[in-house]
């Protein structure tokens, strides 16, 4: 059975920057029954400290400046994606600072 689709979840989330964190996305392809669910990610713009790994879990070091990094799933046959957008915020100054 062909893949029909793929689909990417949480499609955003947010951390502060300077700060290293993780996120694990899930990808789940239609149908079901389908032949290949193999999938691959991607993340742009690559940035020293920042990676997803072959299982989607988005990793990022403390250096990873404050920005906006998309994730893309994409099928086997290269023919179905969908993406994440994390995005990095300026950390928030404590007050009394």
């Amino acid at each position: 059975m062909a893949v029909t689709g793929v689909t990417l979840s949480p499609k955003t989330s947010n951390a502060e920057a300077g700060t290293a964190g993780t996120r694990q996305l899930s990808s789940t392809i239609a149908p079901s029954n389908a032949t290949n669910k193999a999938v691959t990610y991607a993340i742009a713009p690559t940035t020293s400290g920042l990676s997803v790994n072959a299982s989607g879990l988005i990793s990022w070091a403390e250096n990873v400046p404050a920005g906006t990094y998309t994730t893309t799933v994409t099928t086997a046959d290269g023919a179905k994606k969908d993406t994440h957008v994390l995005t990095l915020t300026e950390p928030v100054p404590e007050s009394g600072e």
